[in-house]
């Protein structure tokens, strides 16, 4: 559904006077039950600490 699918998360967002601002970018408008969806991963999303000074990087842990 992103328009931002294989970016880093430097491209899904923007710092705003010290504060990481989310801007999720959709292909299509969405539905109600998908708006839904959208809040609750913002939710689980934001209590995340986004580090200004730190250098974006995918990481891969496995699952033992």
């Amino acid at each position: 559904m992103s328009v931002l699918k294989e970016t880093n998360l430097f491209d899904c967002g923007k710092w705003v006077n010290g504060v990481w601002e989310w801007n999720l970018i959709w292909r299509r408008g969405l539905f109600s039950w998908e708006e839904d969806q959208v809040s609750h991963l913002l939710e689980m999303i934001s209590n995340k600490r986004i580090e200004l000074e730190i250098v974006d990087k995918w990481v891969w842990k496995d699952n033992k």
